[in-house]
């Protein structure tokens, strides 16, 4: 399981500390970390994108086209 957001910050306190760096401010690490999160994302969901058939593609994209009409019609009875 992926760590918490309050667990990376400590790892990345304890990695500073362990090789005697100067920290980030905590508003430089939060921007770090979130744009480090978003880049990592980003990679990872595209090779995924790559590694999909164009048949799985095209029936992920119904699964959701499903849902979706299914989640209107479950509102319209609300």
């Amino acid at each position: 399981m992926a760590p918490t957001w309050e667990q990376t910050l400590e790892q990345a306190h304890v990695y500073f500390k362990n090789q005697k760096l100067e920290p980030y401010s905590e508003q430089q690490l939060h921007r770090f970390l979130s744009n480090a999160h978003h880049q990592f994302e980003t990679e990872f969901f595209e090779k995924i994108e790559k590694s999909l058939s164009a048949f799985t593609k095209k029936s992920l994209d119904e699964l959701v086209k499903e849902n979706d009409e299914l989640s209107d019609i479950i509102k319209g009875l609300l």
